[in-house]
């Protein structure tokens, strides 16, 4: 039960609290629909630099070094290859790697 305070009064709602009211629906573990979302995947062979830049750690410049590396080997093969482009090492790949796909469209398998 939630009291009000007294008129005038201020009252901190501790964290947990909030987390409860927010995860009202939440299911016994206390996972939200939110929590439960599909991530969003992008494309690397199709992405636009506003898509490129929704992945964790990666902003317009290194977006655009994305585009140009597509641009000029043509299309990414394999998710590995992003880390190929300038700026992307093994830490920056492992924090997206699952959040990218390399849909080849009609390339063979």
């Amino acid at each position: 039960a939630v009291r009000a305070a007294r008129p005038g009064v201020q009252v901190e709602t501790p964290a947990s609290a909030l987390a409860v009211l927010k995860g009202a629906d939440a299911g016994a573990d206390g996972e939200t629909a939110d929590d439960l979302a599909p991530v969003e995947t992008v494309d690397l062979n199709t992405a636009t630099a506003e898509e490129l830049q929704r992945l964790p750690g990666v902003g317009k410049v290194l977006a655009e070094r994305i585009i140009a590396y597509r641009t000029e080997n043509g299309a990414f093969t394999v998710p590995e290859e992003l880390m190929k482009v300038k700026g992307i090492g093994k830490a920056k790949f492992d924090a997206v790697k699952d959040r990218i796909t390399v849909n080849t469209k009609g390339g063979t398998a």
